[in-house]
């Protein structure tokens, strides 16, 4: 069978040549025996089918008697064995603030029968529960992932003390083997300008600064000065993933455009954090697309043998956000997909404003898809003058994004959403990061040992922070 240069037509071709397909059945796909095994149980419940895809009917609060709430109905996803990780939450009935996680409670028990749930200490909020309120359920050790510490990793002593105040994402850890440290790179977001820094750790536990916590890149190293896109919001660039691929390390920025558009440019080094780094592919995301038109951004690697895919995020002109992808064998030339990628429902990722990559992995022949997204709030001149519900009366993740999976074993043809979606979310029982998730993941196993690593806002402080949950298997 002969191979045209050009990897694929549409987004199949590409995919199957480079999962592996069959010489002798090109249209054959071999079925996936990968599972992912990182996040097996859900952890938002807002309906009693537990399912996140739908809105559905929301639990409403019937009666109550003290701590004992009779609901419309339970969740039947759910245990009472289940209960030490879970919370029950409720709104404040004020708009913006009425999603169900700004009071939350430990749940004593549930009875099936009687449908009701007796609740313990409130852990989050001030305010008691009321009749006729929705409530939702809140996993706060989701897949038995728990925190070493609530609060983010720049409290640890070894972090620059100023990081505390400073808005931090998580860009990627890799392992160095040249030092025999894994190495975390933090890019500043919400600035004008760019400043990457780098920690370092034998264990994944006890960090150390790199650089004395000073600045690794910023945008004098690369000729950029202060750049701010005439986006939606406005952005400057930043290190958003790095892969080591054919002996030298490999960064992707988002970076800016001479009109103002985010776009995608690759650099390379042959040392991890060198200085002497060269660009080697700019702006490479075309911008002709409708679904792209006013910008690129948020690429994230994953390696197949010989070639590395690029997932990232296109954004048209109503600011709505979709996934693309392109291929490469030299990180230089990249061939790109014209379709898009789009996993919109009518539950949890209802906004189409919200589809950034958080982290894509290929094992055999199955892809891994961490993708954000974020439920639409209760809008309209009805639910406006008429229900008065505007920005209220809806619970689960509104306008707050967090982070479902999805799978391919098609060759990226066809992806199938996890049916725990979302498969993580940000702990809304700690003020660190009770807002929402950020556009990082990183999934490191070590011996026994699951460590995820993520980046969440907090309300109090309104920035972004760096957190890691661990699970000893």
């Amino acid at each position: 069978m002969i191979y045209r240069n050009t990897f694929f037509i549409g987004i199949a071709v590409v995919l199957l040549i480079a999962l592996g397909c069959r010489r002798d059945s090109p249209h054959k796909i071999v079925k996936s025996t990968i599972k992912n095994e990182s996040f097996f149980e859900q952890t938002m419940i807002v309906n009693s089918s537990c399912d996140n895809t739908v809105e559905g009917d929301l639990l409403i609060i019937k009666r109550i008697n003290g701590d004992t709430l009779y609901l419309n109905d339970l969740p039947t996803c759910l245990k009472n064995t289940d209960l030490p990780k879970w919370t029950l939450g409720w709104g404040m009935d004020i708009k913006y603030y009425d999603n169900g996680s700004e009071n939350l409670s430990e749940i004593i028990s549930m009875d099936f029968t009687k449908k009701y749930v007796i609740i313990g200490k409130q852990i989050k909020g001030y305010k008691k529960a009321i009749i006729s309120q929705p409530v939702a359920f809140w996993n706060i050790k989701p897949s038995n992932f728990i925190h070493f510490k609530k609060e983010p990793l720049t409290y640890q002593k070894s972090f620059p003390k100023n990081w505390k105040n400073k808005s931090i994402i998580i860009s990627k850890i890799v392992f160095d083997s040249l030092s025999q440290n894994y190495v975390m790179l933090l890019n500043e977001v919400d600035s004008d300008t760019l400043a990457v820094y780098a920690m370092k750790s034998a264990n994944l536990i006890d960090w150390e600064p790199i650089n004395e916590g000073k600045v690794i890149y910023n945008a004098m190293d690369f000729g950029w000065g202060k750049l701010k896109s005439s986006d939606y919001n406005h952005y400057s660039s930043f290190l958003t993933d790095l892969i080591y691929f054919k002996g030298v390390w490999n960064y992707a920025f988002t970076t800016i455009t001479d009109e103002g558009k985010r776009n995608i440019s690759i650099y390379q080094s042959e040392q991890l954090l060198s200085k002497d780094i060269k660009l080697i592919s700019k702006n490479i995301v075309s911008n002709q697309r409708h679904w792209k038109c006013c910008g690129a951004y948020i690429p994230k690697f994953a390696r197949f043998q010989n070639y590395v895919i690029m997932f990232y995020t296109g954004r048209n002109d109503d600011r709505f956000e979709s996934i693309g992808f392109m291929v490469s064998k030299d990180m230089k030339k990249w061939e790109s997909s014209r379709r898009r990628l789009h996993f919109g429902n009518r539950g949890w990722r209802s906004d189409l404003r919200c589809s950034e990559v958080a982290m894509a992995e290929v094992k055999s022949d199955t892809i891994f898809l961490y993708v954000q997204g974020s439920k639409l709030p209760n809008i309209g001149l009805w639910k406006r003058f008429i229900t008065k519900t505007e920005y209220k009366y809806l619970t689960g993740n509104v306008l707050d994004s967090e982070i479902g999976m999805f799978i391919s074993v098609d060759g990226g043809i066809t992806f199938k959403a996890n049916s725990k979606n979302p498969i993580f979310i940000n702990d809304f029982s700690s003020q660190y990061e009770d807002d929402h998730l950020g556009m990082s993941l990183d999934i490191i196993k070590k011996n026994d040992t699951t460590f995820l690593f993520y980046t969440a806002k907090g309300q109090k402080g309104g920035i972004y922070q760096p957190f890691v949950k661990f699970r000893v298997k």
